[in-house]
This record gives C-alpha cells, sequence and structure tokens, in this order.
C-alpha cells in the first residue's frame, strides 16, 4: 500500500516552494502518493507557482482563499476547503511548511481525522526585525499559536541542527524527542558544473574589469539588504581598485527605499538592480563573492547553490548559515546588524577564501535532493509504522 502524502505551501513563492517541490518529486512513487495544496501569491511575489505546477509529476492543488495576510474570512473559507480537500485524498500524513497553511492544514488534518501531522519549519518568524514595529505584539501571539497547534502535532521537522535547537530551547515549540532534522533538498547538477563567465556583468552595466558581488533575495525585511548596502560601501571606501560593484536579484516592496540609501551611500552607480531571476545559475556565473546579510533565515538556497557553484560568500551567522558553512569553514561568517564586521567577512572571502572546490563536493554530499529525500522517505514510514503500532 502506497503512504498516501498531503503537502502544504501558504503560497508557491520563495524557498520553502521550491526545496518542497524538490523534495516530493525525489519519492518513490511505488511506496508514496504526493499531493500539494497552495495558496494564493501576494501582489510582489514571484508568480513561481505557474512553472512548478505545469511541470509537476504528482497532482497540485490550488486553495485560492489562502494567502500569508490575515484575512479572517477568506481564511475560513480556505480551512474548509482543506477539510473538502483531506476528505477526498484520506491521506496517512499531512505535511505542512509555511505559517499560515501550518494553522489551516493542521486544524482540518485533526477535524478530518489525519493520522499523521507535521509541522516542517524553513525557518523563524520570532526573531528582532522580522514584523518591524509589531514585533514586540505579534511574536507572542504566533509563538503562542505554534505551541498550540505542535502539541497535536506528531513531530516538528528542522532544516538543520541549529534552527532545531533554536526550536527546542529558544522558542520552546517542541521537546527535542518530538523533533526531526531534515535538510533542504536541492538539486545541484547544474551548479556543480557551472563554468565561469564574467562577461555576463557586461550586460548588467558592470564593468568587465571589477570585482561584483551579487545578493540573491526579494526586498524584504528579514534580508537586511540595508544592512549589505552599508557594509558594502564600507568595502568600496576601503578598496578602490579594482572597482567594485554589488548586483541584486530579487523584488520586493523594499525597493524604493534600498534605491533611496544607495544613492545617500554615494554607491548608486556600483548597485545593478538585476530584478527577479530564474536563471540563478547564470547570474552566479558571472559574480566573483557571494553577499548575504539577513537577520533572520532557515537554510538559504541562494547559499547552498553559490557554494555549490564555487562561489566565495560573506554571509551573518543566523538561523541554519553557520550549519551549511561548518562555521567558518567554508564561508567568512559575520555577526547580523554588524556592518563593520559584515565588510570584514567580505574581505576575507575576497581576499582568502577557502578551497571551494572542496566546499562545493561537500555541500553535494549533504544538501542533494537524492540523499534528503531519502531520510524523508525513512522517516515518513517510521512515523506511520509507529502509529499503526499504537
Amino acid at each position: 500500500m502506497k503512504l498516501r502524502i498531503a503537502h502544504s505551501l501558504t503560497r508557491l513563492a520563495g524557498g520553502p516552494a521550491y526545496r518542497t517541490d524538490i523534495v516530493i518529486r525525489h519519492l518513490d512513487p511505488d511506496r508514496f502518493e504526493a499531493r500539494l495544496y497552495y495558496g494564493s501569491t501576494s501582489a510582489w511575489d514571484p508568480e513561481s507557482h505557474d512553472e512548478i505546477v505545469r511541470t509537476a509529476p504528482y497532482r497540485c492543488v490550488h486553495i485560492p482563499a489562502m494567502q500569508r495576510e490575515l484575512r479572517p474570512l477568506r481564511d475560513a473559507v480556505a480551512l474548509a476547503a482543506f477539510a473538502r480537500e483531506f476528505r477526498d485524498f484520506a491521506p496517512q500524513i499531512v505535511h505542512t511548511h509555511e505559517s499560515k497553511d501550518a494553522v489551516l492544514a493542521r486544524v482540518a488534518a485533526h477535524a478530518c481525522g489525519v493520522p499523521v501531522v507535521l509541522r516542517h519549519y524553513h525557518g523563524f518568524i520570532y526573531g528582532r526585525g522580522y514584523f518591524g514595529r509589531r514585533s514586540s505584539l505579534m511574536t507572542p501571539v504566533f509563538l503562542g499559536i505554534e505551541r498550540a497547534l505542535n502539541r497535536g502535532s506528531d513531530a516538528i521537522v528542522n532544516i538543520s541542527e541549529g534552527l532545531n535547537r533554536q526550536a527546542v530551547e529558544e522558542y520552546r515549540l517542541a521537546p527535542a524527542d518530538r523533533t526531526f532534522v531534515l535538510n533542504n533538498a536541492f538539486d545541484l547538477e547544474e551548479y556543480l558544473s557551472l563554468p565561469r563567465d564574467p562577461g555576463l556583468r557586461v550586460s548588467w552595466g558592470v564593468p568587465l574589469r571589477s570585482r561584483l558581488f551579487v545578493m540573491v533575495a526579494n526586498f524584504q525585511k528579514p534580508k537586511n539588504h540595508l544592512g549589505g548596502l552599508r557594509a558594502f560601501a564600507r568595502f568600496v571606501h576601503l578598496h578602490p581598485e579594482p572597482e567594485a560593484h554589488l548586483a541584486l536579484a530579487g523584488q520586493g516592496p523594499l525597493e524604493e527605499e534600498i534605491r533611496l540609501l544607495a544613492g545617500e551611500l554615494g554607491i548608486a552607480g556600483r548597485v545593478h538592480f538585476l530584478g527577479h531571476r530564474k536563471d540563478v545559475a547564470r547570474v552566479l556565473s558571472g559574480c566573483d563573492v557571494f553577499l548575504m546579510s539577513s537577520t533572520s533565515e532557515g537554510t538559504p538556497g541562494a547559499l547552498v547553490e553559490a557554494l555549490a557553484a564555487r562561489v566565495p560568500a560573506a554571509c551573518t551567522a543566523v538561523g541554519g548559515i553557520p550549519d551549511i558553512t561548518a562555521g567558518d569553514e567554508r564561508a567568512a561568517l559575520a555577526p547580523p546588524w554588524e556592518d563593520g564586521q559584515l565588510c570584514a567577512a567580505m574581505e576575507r572571502a575576497v581576499f582568502s577564501p577557502p578551497d571551494m572546490g572542496a566546499v562545493s563536493r561537500a555541500i553535494a554530499v549533504e544538501y542533494g535532493a537524492p540523499h534528503v529525500a531519502r531520510r524523508l522517505m525513512e522517516f515518513y514510514e517510521s512515523l506511520w509504522a509507529a502509529r499503526r503500532g499504537r
């Protein structure tokens, strides 16, 4: 008998959507039947769901009323839709991935008597700066909801050892014996064999003989593009030759704020907005150093891909980043919110990078999709066996 697995995502945009799609594609179809339930994107989200739905070898079900924003009436409609779908599919396991769907799908799963329910954290929204000025009000509310729902869930899944410790010790989301660490899955073949193409920068208006940093992230507050710009401005001042430039691959509501700060710092001519890119591998092939200034992260896919592509990296040590980089072994790290120290990490990445060939090989072993999917299949089957044995 095949195990029926229902995955849910608030919307098909960003890292969790791509990572979930990849791991579902690598599940053994002789042992598992999977469906993916997803909601609607926001106005500025990259419209990635068409590509995933069009090519998925499993069934995708759109829940139009579900979206990331709090909308009580729409949320009630989405909850009813989940209940109808679960009664039809009768999954043995419901596996939720983001905040809104984790509430709606788990409530529906319990109402429909689904035997095994999982909460998968791709990162945490409870840290400083995530909700801006509303942080002190919203954080306890969301934590309280998550803790209550987790008590009725069979396990929570975290994407790194560091985030697992944070979930247990800092946020008290579940006891350690009900957690499971599963690295995010990546299809890395294209990145592992990626040839360098420094001439690509010319098409972006970047001089050929320059030092090009790149950030790959949507323009959202936790990505802290403003801190990245300030660190980059310091680097430009300290190292005028060769001329340094910064490419920003992404989009989002903070774009105007980022452009304004670049002007205030006097680096507007050095900062290049590439927009949302689906050809991230090609973008990386044209750049010299990867920069990540986030204040909150799970397992950032852009960093895994950059290291697989042998691009030296300078990053903030938040979330699962130190697990990916094995501390300072695979990338130069700096504490969050410290622009000066991030600039120093950029210098280390430029002037004393690690052996990027060895880094690329290690990343392939730890985050390659076949290996990750194998662990997840074993986890599903152990949960189902334990449930049947009760």
